[in-house]
Order: structure tokens, then sequence, then C-alpha cells
């Protein structure tokens, strides 16, 4: 045999390695989704996080893919390291989950370490991202080449069974994407789909040992290898969710000098589920209650009270005779509660988020049941989507989107978006947007005004407390309604919503 030539593999077997290929295919990307999910609520849902975590992800694939492909190159038994490969899968989210209650701390002790930039936070938390997942990562990028050569005798394979393989590949990673996303997560939370990945991984296992191996001695060590692994993962430490949902990329900086783990814990966990939008806690801390999406808290009966009944307010006092609303982003209830304290027709309140819906009722007093007012009308879907799509009008929008910063929040900042909500809108409509000056530099800030104003050039803007930002506008001037607010404040039920 030359130098370098690839062994002879002793028998084909494009069945067993099409199973195998679209069993790790499907796998690859439910860990993908998920684990991204998991490192992002640890790391902060930020486009920065999202971009970091698909670099490690598909860094370690194209690692193991290297590999895998000298490997199936030196040896004749490649359906033998395709059953190591997925069983290696199987027990990967074992070996995350060991260390992923220990990172939010790495993370705060990364965020307040003297000197700390953004840029040297991303890249530990990135490179501690990395590590984590290069295992899982790089057996599953070693399962693809070693799959091709079990099926073809060779890296480069023959057409018709290369194809096969690509094929069954690619439609089960569509299949594990789409399904990850939008039902596994939410109806078995992340930690179940971690479960759900390793079962799959690791039956996936068991049977390219079954079908493809010859001999009762390697059949029953990869069954008992595929059975441990996936035993690594189901009995593994339990996640410590009040932890991971703490925000410590974020709050750290706030508690430094304390004891970090026990304040980013602190207060009584209500409630918490994983949704498709993202992960919706609720915790009681010191009296006050708040509600967090991926540890960022958005909404609370503390301090932002003011702000969140201001939104609902101020832009129905600046309109003559509102009828109809639409308010974008549940929350805690409290705008939506406030809009309708006032004599209104309808009231579409867009949510795309279930799990912020069910968190919502441990706000029933401060919203005042605002889901169970006959006015009302959810819509659990994207609020952008509904707008482009409807053919319905408003007298008003309010919009109250989480920061900008937050992964998918800023296409709710933009001029595409304000002119969508300008052709909702009736003739004398008013939309309110919801920004801020915290966490931004003035020249991001002003951008947002400036796009606003792009659009609706009869604008006006309000700040609420130190650092809340509300833009009001239509398309006409509010000089004469800004005249009389004073008098519309101290209407009745407006007044005693904001008092209270």
């Amino acid at each position: 045999m030359e130098t370098g030539a690839r062994r002879p593999v002793a028998t084909k077997s494009p069945g067993v390695a099409s199973l195998a290929l679209a069993v790790s295919g499907f796998v690859a990307l439910v860990h993908e989704v998920t684990w991204t999910r998991v490192l992002v609520l640890v790391l902060g849902p930020t486009s920065v996080a999202f971009s970091a975590m698909l670099v490690a992800f598909i860094g370690g694939l194209a690692i193991g893919s290297a590999l895998g492909a000298r490997l199936a190159r030196a040896t004749t038994r490649p359906l033998f390291w395709l059953a190591i490969a997925l069983g290696v899968v199987a027990a990967g989210g074992g070996e995350v989950s060991l260390a992923l209650n220990h990172l939010p701390m790495r993370v705060a002790e990364a965020t307040i370490a003297e000197g700390a930039t953004l840029g040297s936070v991303v890249l530990s938390n990135a490179g501690l991202a990395a590590l984590l997942l290069l295992p899982l990562t790089a057996s599953l990028g070693a399962a693809f080449p070693l799959g091709l050569a079990a099926a073809t005798g060779s890296v480069d394979g023959a057409p018709r069974e290369a194809g096969t393989v690509y094929a069954a590949n690619t439609t089960a990673a569509i299949a594990g994407s789409l399904l990850s996303g939008f039902v596994f997560i939410e109806r078995l939370g992340l930690r179940g789909t971690v479960l759900l990945a390793a079962a799959v991984a690791a039956a996936g296992a068991v049977a390219v040992t079954v079908a493809g191996l010859r001999g009762l001695r390697p059949r029953v060590a990869g069954i008992a290898l595929a059975a441990g692994a996936f035993a690594f993962v189901a009995l593994g430490p339990r996640w410590d969710v009040e932890l991971l949902a703490g925000g410590a990329y974020k709050y750290a900086p706030f508690v430094a000098g304390l004891d970090l783990e026990s304040a980013l814990k602190a207060g009584e966990l209500l409630f918490h589920e994983d949704g498709a939008a993202g992960t919706v806690t609720v915790r009681r801390t010191a009296g006050t209650t708040t509600m967090a999406i991926d540890g960022k808290i958005d909404a609370s009966n503390g301090g932002d009270m003011l702000t969140q009944k201001l939104l609902g307010h101020l832009p129905l006092l600046l309109h003559d005779s509102p009828s109809d609303v639409c308010v974008i982003g549940l929350g805690s209830g409290v705008t939506a509660g406030a809009v309708l304290q006032h004599p209104l027709s309808s009231v579409d309140l867009l949510e795309i988020s279930p799990a912020v819906v069910k968190a919502s009722d441990f706000f029933l007093t401060e919203n005042r049941g605002t889901l169970y007012d006959q006015r009302t009308r959810l819509v659990v879907g994207d609020g952008r989507t509904h707008l482009a799509l409807t053919s319905r009008a408003y007298d008003l929008v309010i919009s109250e989107p989480s920061n900008p910063w937050m992964s998918g929040m800023a296409g709710l900042f933009t001029r595409e978006f304000f002119e969508t909500v300008q052709r909702r809108l009736r003739p004398g409509g008013l939309f309110c947007q919801w920004a801020h000056a915290y966490d931004m530099s003035d020249a991001d800030l002003r951008s947002i005004v400036a796009t606003f104003v792009g659009v609706f050039p009869h604008a006006t803007l309000w700040l609420s407390g130190e650092s809340d930002v509300l833009l009001v506008g239509g398309d006409h001037s509010l000089e004469d309604r800004l005249a009389s607010l004073a008098s519309r404040l101290s209407r009745p039920r407006v007044a005693e919503d904001l008092a209270s």
C-alpha cells in the first residue's frame, strides 16, 4: 500500500451510515439551538454573545471534521469509530452540564475584573464556551467523514452514496433546528431538550453498533457505551436555575464586594419557564417582584412603575378621542392596564412569548387584570409581523420592547418598523415609543430619536425618572394638547392609577 493511501473499508454500509448521519445532523442542530440558548442565558442575550456561541460551535465542528477525515483514511472500521463518536455526542451534554453551574460565577468574575473591557469579557466568555462545547462539537464534526467513509468506502465518496448521506444529514438537521426551536424547548425546557438529544444520539450509537458491527463483544461494548453516555447526562447534576437566570453578565458589577453567588440568587423564584423566545423568570426580593427575560429584568412592581404607567396614560391623554389601541409587549401588563383605565373600545395586546403571558399573572394587582378585561384581545406572536399583515387600524400604538442591545430587539427601533406603525394609524393617530438613556451611548440614543422624528415629524420627547425616554409623535402638531395636559391628568381614573 502506498504511503498515505486510504485503507480499504471491509464492507460498505450506506444504509447504516445514512441513519447515523441523520441522527448526527438532527442532534447537532438540536444541541446548537439549545446550548446557544443556555449559554446566552448566562453570557447575555446580545448579538455579540450569539455570534461568539456560533463561532465556538462551528469551530468545534470544523476541528472534529478534520480529525474525523484523518481517522477515516486510516481505519478499515469507520462504523466502529462512528458508533464511538455518537456515544461521545450522547455524553457531551453531561460534560457541559457538569461545568454549567459554575459558569455564571466565572462570567461574573470576568465582568467585574479590574481593567475589564467589552472585548476582553467577550473573548473570555467565548473561550470558556468553546472549551465546554469542544468534546461535543468535535464528535459531531467527526461523525460526517466517518459516515461518508462507511457509506462509500472513501471520504471522497461515490456520487450516489454521498448524495444519500448528505440528504439524510441535511434533512435531519433542518428538522432538528425547527423542532428544537419551536417544540422541544417550549415543551421540555432546555435541560429536557438536552436529555432528548442525548437519548437520540445514544439510540443512534446502539443502531450503528447492532446493524454495523460484527461479533458479540463489539456489540456489547457499543451498547454499554451508549447506555453509559445517556446515564451520564440523565443522572448528572441538576441545573441551578436561580443562578443561571440571575443575570450575572449584567448585574455582577452592582453587587461587587458582596457574596456574588448569594447576591445573584437573592429572593424567591416564583416562576421559571423556557420558551422559544427566551427564558422567563419571576422573582420576589425584599418585597419587590421582578420579571426577567434571559436574566435581564424587564418589568417590576418597584421603581419602574411610573414609566410603565406613563407609557399607557401619556399618549392617550394627548389624543382627543381614542377608541382602538395596540400595545406591543405585555411585560408585567401594567402599561396595558393603564391604557384600559380610559374609555376605549378595544386594546390589541401583542406579545411574542407565551411564558411572559403566564408570568404576567404575578402582577395581577398592579395590572388590574389586563388580560381578563373584555376589551383586551391578546395576540401571541411577533408584533412587527402583526402590524405588517393586519388590516386593522388604530388610533394609538404603544411599543415597549426590551433594550435595543438585546438580541432581536433592534428591529423595533428602525425606520422600517416606524413606517409600518405609521401605516396602521388612523388620521390623527399617535405612536408612543419607549427608549432609554442608560446602557447606551448618546450617539445611539440620538440615532433612535432622529429615526423616530424622521417618520413622525410632530414629535415630543419625555423623560420619566432619570433615564427612561418616551417618544410620542403623529401626523400633526401636539401643541394645543400639551396646553390642556395638566387638566387631563386630573381625570379620576387616571389620577388614581398614577397615584397608586
